[in-house]
């Protein structure tokens, strides 16, 4: 992070940053062996930490082929993957053959492979993890000295390039150069270690930042090259990915000049006192199951502490440990037992310590965190020379037990989609193994007006606009969706107002909900909720799935999903060989469970309910193919199912508390057997 009077000296001093900076000159890799293959990097994006995303360019547009194996030599074990989409830039999602030691890969399109590369896979006994920052400034190369540690994962504290811009020119929001850039500095290290950068405020400066703010904004808030080159988990700004094997969590925050929010100089995203991010952070640290969390951000500690008038810093507080690359510095400072690092890849710049710092060097450096099982987790602050500048053991992080946690459940707060697919005779297996995906954001304590049973939000809730009436639920208390009713008169006479005509708050009945025309919205207390006792729950982004399947021939299991702002379970495509068993889809947004266009799909244990779509518990339509037997389907705002696909069966299935049982389209196929009504 580099403060706005060293930026522009800088930029008066150098037409380039190359020249204040080591940095690779834009290349044309040489393809691999006879394959079009030539950039290649793993990260890991997916809930599961056993999988790994392998990426890839190819300077031809063709489909993505990857092959594994547990040696470099092939083997009737060699597991082949393949998609047909043609392109460029290639991310296919694999499990690794071995669970633990070496493994090899080789990607390609149709029959041109790259050579077999080696990935470092996981140990059985320790899990290395390394957080660099600044890469964008680095004076010296830097990969050698992080590959010495024979790390299994890095991290990055942001800054990952110096800009996207060139030549004092704009560059386009999706110009990925610069990031390839980055991956050419170590292809050695990023063939074998899954990379996963987190955002600093360079990483998205598609402009010169200038003396004073301009018209223009000089930075992608969106971070839409970041977003469209690596291959992270949930939104990519913002995330977690856990070893639970190793019992740590990992957060990335996107915070970063936080100081010119709503100037043309913001680079991140809202981070006040009802902000989403703020809200998806307090509720991934508190549902963590892990005893080491690990949270990093691109911002100065002593900033965060005092941001959204201090709500941050209690929930940082929760850490293990706090990584920023801020400055251009080695630092480690202290706060109530938490130890908060700063490390930079530029470490001889000027120093400017925390108030409570405890080690404080100018040095070019990395950290280094090391997690063994049934021994206590411990961070180094590593130069590129080798020496160690400092050594501190990490403590569980505090937290309190939540319900699903002393009931045994993994609880996960990220979508999960699944690409990879088997055949017909042996199909793909995802068993989550009682996983929880719960996607709620607990706005229980947000700033709310009260008007006997009529609660009023503070302004926009999240900042988020208004949903449209008449199909899914906007908010939950406890477990109960709050419908939106759709007010049809009104429509009539303001057509250019389709559904987005609210019911005042006199108008409202119990478990309904409406907007204001500032955004702010309104709802009326379900009957049998204690405002004293219920959560307030707010789904994630609009147009959040809990589970994703996007392949053929997959059996998914054992898996709950809550609170999701659309399905708990969405198939589009035309997928076959789909097959849930002992599933549940509890209160999600729309449906909690969908299948689309001509998927084929058969559901074998399963309770749907709470869910808030006006159609169904479950929504099957298109033309797709789908039965159903030993499910439980309750307290759905729709029926328990709704179905206007091609065929349609149901049976050995309880429904109770539905407003309808079935509700079917005339052109469907439709047979129900052994239906019990409570």
């Amino acid at each position: 992070m580099l403060s706005p009077l060293r930026t522009v000296a800088i930029l008066a001093f150098a037409t380039s940053f190359t020249t204040a900076t080591f940095a690779v000159e834009p290349l044309a890799p040489q393809p691999r062996g006879d394959s079009h293959v030539t950039r290649i990097w793993l990260s890991q994006a997916s809930l599961d930490a056993r999988r790994v995303t392998i990426s890839w360019e190819s300077t031809t547009a063709e489909d993505s082929v990857v092959e594994l194996n547990a040696t470099s030599e092939p083997s009737n074990g060699t597991t082949h993957i393949a998609r047909n989409e043609k392109t460029k830039h290639h991310a296919v999602e694999v499990t690794p053959p071995v669970e633990h030691g070496p493994w090899y890969y080789r990607v390609g399109g149709s029959e041109k492979l790259s050579p077999w590369i080696k990935a470092r896979g996981v140990d059985v006994d320790e899990y290395r993890a390394v957080v660099v920052g600044d890469i964008g400034y680095a004076k010296r190369p830097w990969t050698a000295a992080v590959k010495s540690v024979d790390p299994h994962l890095v991290l990055t504290a942001g800054d990952n390039v110096a800009q996207l811009h060139a030549g004092g020119k704009p560059a386009a929001p999706g110009d990925v150069s610069s990031f390839q850039r980055l991956i050419d500095q170590g292809p050695e290290l990023f063939e074998a270690v899954p990379f996963l950068p987190v955002l600093g405020n360079h990483d998205r400066e598609i402009r010169p930042r200038g003396p004073r703010p301009p018209a223009e904004p000089v930075y992608d808030v969106a971070a839409t090259a970041f977003r469209k080159y690596f291959a992270l988990p949930g939104n990519e700004r913002h995330w977690h990915h856990d070893v639970p094997e190793f019992g740590v969590r990992f957060v990335a925050v996107d915070l970063n000049h936080t100081q010119d929010f709503g100037t043309t100089w913001q680079t991140c995203g809202d981070f006040g006192p009802d902000s989403e991010q703020l809200l998806w952070y307090r509720d991934t640290m508190t549902k963590s199951t892990q005893p080491y969390v690990i949270t990093i951000y691109n911002e100065k500690h002593s900033t965060v502490r005092s941001l959204a008038k201090g709500a941050w810093w209690p929930h940082v507080l929760q850490s293990s440990a706090v990584v920023t690359g801020f400055g251009y510095f080695a630092e480690r400072s202290e706060h109530e037992g938490v130890p908060c690092f700063n490390t930079s890849l530029s470490g001889k710049g000027d120093k400017y310590p925390d108030p409570k710092s405890a080690v404080l060097q100018s040095e070019d450096s990395f950290l280094l965190l090391t997690f063994r099982k049934q021994e206590p987790a411990r961070a180094e602050l590593r130069s590129l020379d080798g020496e160690v500048i400092d050594r501190v053991v990490l403590s569980a992080r505090r937290r309190a037990p939540r319900q699903d946690e002393e009931e045994g459940k993994r609880v996960v707060t990220q979508p999960l989609v699944l690409r990879e697919g088997g055949t017909a005779e042996k199909p793909a297996v995802f068993d989550g193994a009682g996983m929880v995906i719960d996607l709620g954001i607990d706005v229980t304590d947000h700033a709310w007006r009260r008007n006997g049973d009529v609660w009023y939000s503070n302004a926009k809730l999240l900042g988020r606009e208004p949903i449209g009436a008449g199909q899914i639920a906007g908010l939950f208390v406890d477990d109960i969706p709050l419908s939106i009713p759709r007010d049809v008169a009104t429509e009539l006479q303001h057509p250019d107002r389709k559904t987005k005509c609210y019911f005042p708050p006199e108008a409202l009945q119990p478990g309904q909900m409406g907007y204001a025309d500032d955004g702010a919205f309104y709802f009326r207390w379900p009957e049998g909720k204690k405002p004293a006792e219920a959560r307030i729950i707010a789904p994630p982004a609009a147009g959040t799935n809990g589970v994703s399947i996007q392949c053929s021939h997959i059996t998914v299991r054992n898996i709950t999903c809550k609170y999701a702002a659309n399905d708990g379970f969405n198939i589009h495509g035309a997928y076959v060989g789909i097959r849930l068993e002992n599933v549940r889809a509890l209160s999600n947004a729309d449906e909690g469970i969908s299948a689309h266009d001509d998927v084929q799909m058969e559901v074998d244990g399963a309770e749907i309910a709470w869910n808030g779509s006006a159609a169904g518990g479950v929504a099957d339509v298109d033309r797709c193919t789908t039965s159903y037997r030993n499910c439980r389907v309750h307290d759905n705002l729709g029926a328990a199912f709704y179905f206007s696909g091609k065929s349609h069966r149901v049976a050995d299935t309880t429904i109770w508390r539905q407003p309808r049982d079935f509700s079917v389209s005339p052109h469907s196929h439709f047979e129900q057997a052994r239906i019990t009504r409570q």
